[in-house]
């Protein structure tokens, strides 16, 4: 009956230690470590736009095409596509037609002539022909450049011809299109902010100068003259551009990050993952206003300093233990 009895006591000895072994025990902890590594950032009070986006492209206000007031041929060239240009620059000129026969009539002659007297007579023909040539010089009508070229020195040209087109670079402008149905929205004076996809980078700052009298028929839209703040060097007329018009601000509200806010298809709402005691990650549901590209008002579900994850929350279960970086 000893013996049984000893047995039991050595079964059980051994049972229990091969339980706390596998339970880990009060000497190990019960401490679980996070799952999820996010980084997160807290709610802020500041301000906030509502912007309507709209295509356009840029103009100029001062453009000048010029044509030529004669017939005749073009003797000089001094300007490409693209060159700058000062206001009173030669950039070509144009002999008429009747001089340039004139002229190339006396010199015929002076070839042809055998004798002095012939020589002397096709000199004064040649002499008369220089000083009674008609001729063009166009200058520049102003600083800037040169947009188009219709012509080539040598070639001949009509009266009425186009010549040359000179856009002046300072007067560059965004016409933006907005939709019939929003143009209620905007107003002279309203902030702008204007992009272009050949342009990375920074916006144009601007603001509208202009709105049009009347909507494009095909269209369905209305025109909005951007005045912009400081031309860039690059830009060039006839560049395509998106313009983010500001029709509403608010100031001192509560915002997260864009990041920090995600949406429920099926429910049609917003959620956010905010961290309890910077380890435990609640999804909550809140009420959004206005959004931008970077940040989202919060009218109700966040205080201000409440931490909301902004990378590693998305279809974050709910109660997730986790570590901030």
């Amino acid at each position: 009956m000893k013996k049984k009895l000893g047995w039991v006591a050595l079964l059980s000895v051994l049972f229990g230690q091969a339980f706390s072994s596998c339970s880990g025990g009060p000497e190990q902890g019960t401490e679980q470590k996070p799952r999820v590594t996010v980084q997160a950032a807290a709610a802020k009070k500041g301000n906030i736009g509502k912007y309507l986006t709209v295509p356009g492209t840029t103009l100029a206000i001062r453009v000048e095409k010029s044509r030529s007031p004669l017939t005749g041929k073009i003797v000089q060239l001094r300007v490409l596509e693209g060159d700058p240009v000062q206001k009173g620059d030669t950039l070509l000129s144009i002999l008429s037609r009747e001089s340039e026969a004139a002229l190339l009539g006396a010199r015929q002659m002076l070839v042809r002539a055998t004798t002095e007297a012939q020589r002397q007579e096709a000199q004064e023909a040649l002499h008369m022909a220089e000083n009674s040539s008609s001729s063009f010089t166009l200058t520049a009508p102003f600083r800037g450049a040169v947009a188009s070229r219709t012509v080539n020195e040598g070639e001949y040209v009509s009266e009425g011809a186009d010549l040359l087109e000179i856009v002046d670079l300072g007067s560059i402008y965004f016409s933006a299109d907005v939709p019939v149905p929003y143009a209620s929205q905007i107003r002279k004076g309203m902030p702008v902010q204007v992009r272009f996809s050949s342009m990375p980078g920074a916006p144009v700052e601007g603001v509208i100068a202009a709105i049009g009298p009347q909507a494009d028929v095909s269209s369905q839209s209305i025109k909005a003259r951007i005045s912009l703040a400081k031309i860039p060097s690059a830009l060039k007329v006839g560049t395509v551009g998106t313009a983010a018009i500001r029709v509403e601000e608010r100031e001192g509200v509560l915002l997260v990050p864009r990041s920090a806010v995600y949406h429920n298809d099926e429910l049609n709402t917003y959620l956010v993952a905010q961290v309890e005691g910077d380890s435990l990650a609640l999804r909550k549901e809140i009420q959004v206003g206005l959004m931008d590209s970077t940040q989202v008002e919060v009218r109700d579900g966040l205080k201000e300093g409440n931490k909301v994850v902004t990378v590693g929350g998305y279809e974050l279960p709910d109660s997730t233990l986790v570590k901030l970086l």
